[in-house]
């Protein structure tokens, strides 16, 4: 069975709409000559523009192009299923979220590559709908590779805890906290997408950590949900690992 990912983005985003080609290349140019205006070397990094407007800006526009291009491609799938199957090996094979559930601990952990900003940028509210979104298709994929359906895996009172993947020399202002205003779709989703209730009575907790990674390429955000009564065993399993969650991940 192919996994479905017809509706699944619709309202989603605030502001997705069907673009064209024209404008595609509009924006594309408008990108561009931001990048011509900037008085960098044509050689610099990305990371070593001086000018922070400059990003900002690159990243809003690249995000409002990723948004569209996610819409273009659900209504395209919403009018010619065939399409969805081929588009699948090369699509969805290649997201860039892994999912892992633990059967002991009824736990499950999803590894997103992306740290989550503050909403104070606008920027990171569409952030948080992209990430929104990657997750519930990567749950989804993983619930047909493996053959079975995470709903009800968990039991209510559970909790849901976000944790920086991070160097263990990074600082705090580079490494900023989570609270429930950065996390609130994708708590909604997870709770959604397992049927869990995400009333106070159900979801006892929502907590943020840090974990510990050896390389930059493996830092992100990871979102761990547990039934409560497990949660306190993991933990210690967790720092007895020198905070890394890597054995649930090779089910160890």
């Amino acid at each position: 069975m192919i996994l479905t990912m017809t509706r699944i983005l619709i309202e989603s985003f605030p502001n997705h709409s069907n673009i064209s080609k024209g404008k595609l290349k509009k924006k594309l140019n408008e990108i561009i000559e931001k990048l011509d205006a900037d008085a960098s070397d044509t050689e610099t990094f990305l990371s070593d523009i001086g000018s922070s407007s400059l990003l900002d800006d690159l990243e809003l526009s690249f995000l409002y192009l990723y948004l569209q291009t996610c819409y273009a491609r659900e209504e395209r799938m919403n009018e010619d299923p065939v399409y969805e199957s081929k588009s699948e090996d090369t699509f969805l094979d290649s997201l860039p979220c892994n999912v892992c559930f633990s059967d002991r601990y009824k736990a499950l952990l999803i590894d997103t590559p992306v740290l989550i900003g503050s909403m104070r940028n606008p920027a990171n509210k569409m952030q948080q709908n992209l990430l929104k979104s990657l997750i519930v298709t990567a749950i989804r994929k993983y619930e047909k590779d493996k053959g079975f359906s995470l709903k009800l895996s968990i039991a209510s009172p559970y909790s849901i805890c976000l944790y920086r993947r991070c160097l263990t020399d990074q600082s705090s202002t580079v490494v900023p906290d989570l609270d429930n205003i950065e996390a609130s779709k994708i708590i909604n989703a997870l709770a959604d997408e397992l049927s869990l209730d995400d009333s106070y009575s159900s979801l006892v907790s929502n907590l943020n950590s840090i974990e510990y990674v050896d390389s930059k390429k493996n830092c992100g955000t990871s979102i761990l949900v547990i039934e409560e009564a497990k949660r306190l065993d993991l933990e210690r399993e967790f720092i007895e690992n020198k905070r890394s969650f890597d054995p649930i991940r090779t089910g160890k």
